[in-house]
């Protein structure tokens, strides 16, 4: 079993979604409506669960709010 982190930072204008696993894997977010500590993601073998840490925006996937 093995689990994967992901973490929100931001870098001056623009936000990176980055694996923590690998710093090398990033998914750079540029939105003026994503709080500076916004979302995590966890991996567990084959899914992905997405939380919102409180953000004021809420965080949707596929329009559905989470």
């Amino acid at each position: 079993m093995s689990r994967h982190h992901a973490a929100l930072r931001q870098e001056g204008a623009r936000w990176v979604l980055e694996d923590l696993t690998d710093p090398g894997n990033a998914l750079v977010i540029q939105d003026r409506f994503v709080s500076s500590r916004h979302l995590q993601v966890t991996r567990h073998e084959a899914c992905f669960h997405v939380r919102d840490l409180n953000s004021t925006n809420g965080t949707y996937l596929d329009q559905e709010e989470g």
